[in-house]
């Protein structure tokens, strides 16, 4: 009997770290409905317009070190301003693409300063 109880033992403990690492890479996925940004998105060229974003898991947990990218490639009205010389900006700048990507910091948000002008439409513009 002592045998039955160390196997089922060594199986339960296999079982509960498996699930406690399940848990825990879970625990780092981007949930939409928990993050936040503004609702309205406005931005300038000159930068002086921040627009910031906070990631959260689905524990509402912020989340470091997560990617937010302003994707504009449907908003073809968006001018997204290249900032020759001097600091450059906080994010990365794909003219290409048409995104501007930043990282989250150790409390789950970043701020951008996006260096954008132009208009358009409700929803053009997806984070």
């Amino acid at each position: 009997m002592p045998r039955l109880l160390t196997r089922c033992g060594c199986s339960l403990v296999g079982t509960v770290i498996a699930i406690t690492a399940a848990t825990m890479s879970v625990a780092a996925v981007p949930s939409p409905a928990n993050s936040t940004l503004p609702l309205c998105m406005a931005l300038c060229p000159l930068g002086d317009m921040p627009f910031t974003v906070v990631v959260r898991d689905l524990a509402a947990n912020p989340i470091a070190g997560s990617t937010v990218v302003l994707d504009f490639s449907a908003c073809p009205g968006a001018f997204l301003c290249h900032q020759p010389g001097g600091t450059p900006p906080p994010y990365v700048l794909d003219p290409t693409a048409r995104t501007i990507r930043a990282v989250t910091g150790a409390g789950g948000s970043v701020t951008i300063p996006a260096h954008v002008g132009g208009t358009g439409p409700p929803g053009s513009v997806h984070v």
